[in-house]
């Protein structure tokens, strides 16, 4: 093999490492522990910036619950364009849709701010799982 040839070799490698580190993972998980919410709230930073996908967004926590629990969700992002809603945390499974296919009228990062109601004095936090879904 020529050292023109290795060369090629290792520029084409190159390139594809470089094309496959520049792709957004297929989905991305927070958690927040109950010491880190400040004054009981859950907040998480969402990139919702892609226009060519829709995303599923679930809730899992930490912790088996006797009942379920409601949780004051407040959408907003840096246009100060928000939304809010009241959903509830079933005792069973652990890990919850929330939302599926969303696409957003405003694409890009959004704060999402839970508040969950009546959790138990052992209650760790709870997590969010953004999954990116193809068109």
């Amino acid at each position: 093999m020529g050292r023109r040839s290795v060369i090629r070799i290792l520029c084409a490698a190159a390139a594809s490492l470089l094309l496959a580190c520049c792709v957004k993972p297929a989905a991305y998980e927070q958690f927040v522990r109950a010491d880190q919410a400040i004054g009981g709230l859950y907040s998480f930073k969402l990139d919702l910036s892609d226009t060519l996908v829709r995303y599923d967004i679930s809730l899992y926590i930490a912790d088996t619950l006797a009942n379920s629990i409601p949780v004051y969700a407040v959408w907003s992002n840096a246009d100060s364009l928000s939304f809010e809603e009241m959903v509830y945390i079933d005792k069973a499974p652990l890990v919850q849709p929330y939302r599926t296919g969303v696409t957003m009228t405003r694409p890009g990062e959004w704060k999402l701010d839970l508040r969950p109601m009546n959790v138990p004095a052992d209650f760790r936090g709870i997590g969010v799982i953004c999954r990116r879904m193809e068109l």
